[in-house]
């Protein structure tokens, strides 16, 4: 097993390391790159093809969603000047995996009749999300299990971000890694924040499977050979006998990790943004988004980066918060509350609760201008910029562009801002949202360039009720393992964060329990690291007694767990000229006798508003779905109430006993109204 430690670069890296284990191996290099998200995938398939000069018959690309794979390759081909409509033409629900090699369809007729499943078991190399690997240790009937199954038998396996995945999701990988142990495989976990708890528990799970393997192949050493990889020394490789000994070489490689990380200059320094708890309750919103404001200015002023004149200065931040409800209610009070008079901000809101086609137009617009990678100047001359720039009153001096985010800004977005406030919910969000910063830029700040909200809005809101959890989803606070304080000002090293935000608190474990950081490290511990526990809510059970002849582990720990969601598309009528939403299930649409797609908003209380904003022009991307709707259609070729069917996606939670209605506009995105 391979624990590539990797800050950055980490797409090549592992590539790189996948090709030298494996350059003796007379039969070639076969790998699976199994990743959380659709976003990576995608980036890291184009990674491959790109800088590593494979192409569509060495590589394959699979995510799931036609729609989605479709909305990037017309954002590929317009990069590059071409035209998009030839490539626009084939059928929007053909093949969801992008390979053209060649195989042998009749080998794997009688378990394999799917011409999409054959694509990826052939394919040399597999980028993928982890879940369509999971149903080898997480299917219970059927015979699902096949397929990821047979692709775990014939190929090395990278887990990409594997500190990503938090909770249940930690066992179900557990299961994976074990079984890939078992088989055979090489395994390579990469992220730049693994912590000491995950990367032994992962181990240990993978030895479990190679002892397995090493028993039934009379030349195969009981050994394994372990490699450390980062972007500061040369790997780390060394034959490991035993868990303890696994132990000590990871401690020495992350204690020498965390030196160079202190030699580097500090590009991230934080302050802390006091948010006492003397408040009304029913002003608490209120008041917590009037001291955001007052930090934007701030943040602002220490840290602008282009002057479109001498007059008028401009700088980019995200403001991070936990929740969709909280991105929205902030983004809506920033629309109409008051501000000084030297200064502008243009806002917008970016959450996973949004159409697919507008959700694609605004992290398209997001990457084109948060490259930051040549001169700042480049910024002023983005169209849309330059239009809010050219807008403001002789009085404005400042202009603040603010992206308001959920935790989708925290993974798999190549952006760089100047600042970040953040709302906590955990250390390593902390430490994700402070790689969005400076990201692309050599830059040492001289003042913080991250600010640290004291308290998260539910904690403020309540007066930090004590024995209660606010850091949960997101987060990794449980019931056993509770902060008797949710202050930063208690749960953190203030003084270190003035100093610097690196991953160190995270690869290296000198918390004390009862701080923020400290409840990550137990809490994963606990999961991954109980090894002498028997019981089929355990990973340790599943591995070492016979739980896996039954499905009880995966029901007590599954993947993915999460309340019931449904599929909803925004329907446009030609007819009247407007949209309405639509349920999809199991990719098709209940119709009425007309013939029409049946409309679900009564049935799931949605209703249609326009923005509420009392300064209309604080908007930084005004989008209109139906004019995005209709530009596709002329690209495509197609009917815009064709299209709205495949592009109009979006998903929402059903929990149960809540009566919750729905808000939505297409700057907001679908909200929950009460």
């Amino acid at each position: 097993i391979n624990i590539a430690s990797t800050g950055c670069g980490k797409t090549i890296a592992n590539a790189k390391i996948i090709a030298a284990a494996g350059k003796n191996d007379p039969q070639g290099i076969r790998f699976t790159v199994a990743l959380g998200l659709r976003t990576l995938t995608l980036q890291t398939g184009d990674e491959y093809t790109s800088r590593l000069n494979l192409n569509n018959q060495e590589l394959a690309t699979i995510i799931g969603s036609s729609a989605v794979q479709k909305l990037h390759t017309l954002s590929q081909f317009e990069k590059d000047n071409e035209k998009a409509g030839s490539e626009s033409k084939s059928d929007l629900f053909s093949d969801e995996v992008i390979f053209t090699g060649e195989f042998d369809k009749d080998k794997f007729r009688t378990v394999l009749e799917s011409q999409k499943h054959q694509k990826m078991l052939a394919a040399p190399a597999l980028v993928c999300t982890i879940d369509h690997l999971m149903g080898a240790t997480e299917t219970m009937r059927g015979g699902r299990y096949i397929l990821p199954s047979l692709r775990i038998l014939s190929s090395d396996i990278v887990i990409d971000e594997i500190d990503d995945f938090t909770g249940s999701d930690e066992i179900a990988i557990g299961r994976l890694i074990f079984l890939a142990g078992m088989l055979g495989k090489r395994v390579l976990l990469s992220s730049a924040t693994i912590p000491p708890s995950m990367a032994e528990g992962y181990y240990h799970s993978y030895q479990q499977g190679w002892n397995i393997f090493s028993q039934t192949h009379s030349d195969t050493s009981s050994m394994i050979n372990c490699m450390w990889v980062d972007e500061f020394k040369k790997p780390r490789v060394k034959q490991v006998h035993s868990l303890e000994e696994y132990k000590k070489h990871h401690e020495r490689f992350t204690t020498k990790r965390a030196d160079e990380l202190t030699k580097a200059p500090a590009k991230r320094k934080c302050n802390l943004v006091e948010t006492p708890l003397n408040h009304q309750s029913d002003s608490a919103e209120t008041s917590y988004f009037d001291t955001i404001i007052k930090e934007v200015r701030q943040k602002h002023l220490d840290h602008h980066t282009t002057s479109y004149s001498p007059s008028v200065s401009i700088s980019v931040g995200v403001i991070r918060v936990a929740t969709i409800k909280t991105a929205v209610a902030l983004t809506q009070h920033m629309l109409n509350c008051a501000l000084d008079p030297d200064l502008e901000i243009r806002v917008m809101t970016y959450h996973s609760r949004q159409i697919l086609l507008l959700r694609h137009e605004q992290e398209k617009y997001l990457d084109s201008i948060l490259k930051r990678k040549n001169d700042d100047n480049e910024l002023s001359k983005n169209s849309i910029i330059k239009q809010h720039l050219e807008s403001v009153s002789a009085d404005t001096k400042h202009v603040a562009f603010i992206v308001v985010a959920t935790p989708v800004e925290e993974v798999g977005r190549d952006h760089d801002f100047d600042w970040a406030i953040i709302e906590p919910s955990s250390y390593r969000s902390l430490i994700q949202m402070a790689g969005r910063v400076a990201r692309h830029r050599d830059i040492t700040p001289g003042d913080p360039n991250i600010a640290l909200l004291e308290y998260n809005l539910n904690a403020y809101r309540d007066g930090d009720k004590t024995g209660t959890i606010y850091f949960r989803r997101p987060g990794y606070e449980v019931r056993a393992f509770c902060l008797n304080s949710h202050s930063l000002k208690q749960t953190t090293n203030l003084s270190e964060l003035e100093e610097r935000l690196d991953s160190t608190p995270r690869i290296i474990n000198n918390a004390e329990d009862d701080s923020l950081i400290g409840i990550e490290h137990q809490s994963i511990a606990h999961r991954l690291c109980n090894y002498d526990l028997t019981s089929p809510d355990s990973l340790s059970g599943y591995i070492t007694a016979p739980w896996w002849l039954t499905a009880m582990p995966q029901r007590y720990h599954p993947f993915r767990k999460s309340a019931k969601s449904i599929i909803l598309c925004l329907i446009y009528d030609p007819e009247s000229q407007e949209c309405y939403f639509s349920e999809r299930l199991k990719g098709k649409f209940t119709k009425t006798s007309e013939g029409k797609l049946a409309n679900h908003e009564t049935l799931l209380k949605i209703t249609h508003s326009e923005t509420e904003s009392s300064f209309p022009e604080r908007l930084w991307l005004s989008r209109n779905y139906i004019t995005s709707l209709k530009d596709m259609a002329t690209k495509e070729g197609s009917a815009a109430s064709f299209l709205s069917e495949i592009y109009g996606e979006i998903s929402i939670t059903l929990y149960e006993n809540n009566h919750a209605t729905y808000l939505y506009n297409d700057q907001l995105g679908l909200q929950i109204k009460q």
